[in-house]
């Protein structure tokens, strides 16, 4: 979980943000700000970094803050949210494993609220609902994007009978 401008809100309101005392609480990681996270699948080590808001937007490109954070990190993931609109890009770059051919994955994940959501619609556009989701390999450095998770869950069935 990632600590988001709504949180914040909150926590400014009545002096502590519920979220992230009820994700402790589960033993949930809840992550402040921009986050540079080494996630380990088996084997791979995969760079991400995880943030709610991006230091820029465009109307143009829904992941242009995204990229911006990679300019600077060289993540091999960049998830951002903050917009409402999800969206996905793929493509090479020096990425974390340091070569040139790394497939580097930008994030931006929706939202499950569309109705009603006056700020988003005023600042970004439209809210949409999404969850893009991503399979990481553990003996390969191997990441699959999937602009939903449903997608995503039929892929590796896929995957794991053509493996049997």
């Amino acid at each position: 979980s990632c600590l988001g401008n709504h949180e914040l809100f909150t926590e400014k309101l009545i002096g502590f943000s519920p979220v992230e005392r009820m994700m402790r609480d589960k033993g949930v990681l809840h992550l402040d700000g921009q986050s540079l996270v080494n996630f380990y699948v088996g084997e791979q080590c995969y760079k991400m970094v995880i943030t709610h808001k991006t230091p820029s937007h465009s109307a143009i490109h829904l992941l242009a803050g995204n990229k911006k954070i990679w300019e600077q990190t060289h993540c091999d993931i960049c998830i951002s949210a903050d917009t409402h609109a999800p969206a996905i890009e793929q493509f090479s770059g020096l990425a974390g494993g340091g070569k040139y051919d790394d497939k580097v994955v930008l994030v931006k994940v929706g939202t499950y609220k569309t109705e009603g959501d006056m700020f988003a619609e005023r600042n970004f556009g439209r809210s949409k609902s999404g969850a893009p989701t991503l399979v990481l390999f553990p003996f390969e450095r191997r990441i699959v994007p999937f602009s939903s998770a449903k997608d995503a869950i039929v892929f590796m069935r896929g995957y794991n009978e053509s493996e049997k």
